[in-house]
């Protein structure tokens, strides 16, 4: 092998290695995007998890003030018909009934 010819296989090599060091840079950097992708993929999710159940809770407590008030709208209906039913027995109507009719 010539000199000339064993640095045209060096300079060959070089450019190679070159390219290969560029390829991987490369790779390396997807990576890392991805892995920052990830990492915030999963920051997001936790908070969306933790909202999710904050609304949960939430609701929860809604929805049981809200049975809590249907039934305490339902004791006065009935409070409500037994004191008409007491002081208005002969009436055949209620007083809301005659301004359901309007």
């Amino acid at each position: 092998m010539s000199w000339s010819n064993s640095q045209e296989f060096l300079d060959t090599i070089e450019e190679s290695m070159a390219e290969v060091k560029a390829e991987f840079k490369a790779v390396r950097s997807e990576l890392d995007q991805a892995r920052t992708a990830a990492l915030q993929a999963k920051d997001e999710r936790e908070h969306y998890e933790t909202s999710f159940n904050n609304l949960e809770k939430e609701y929860k407590v809604l929805k049981e003030e809200s049975e809590k008030k249907d039934k305490q709208i339902e004791e006065l209906k009935q409070a409500l018909k037994h004191y008409e039913d007491r002081f208005f027995p002969n009436e055949r109507r209620s007083w809301r009934d005659l301004y359901k009719g309007q």
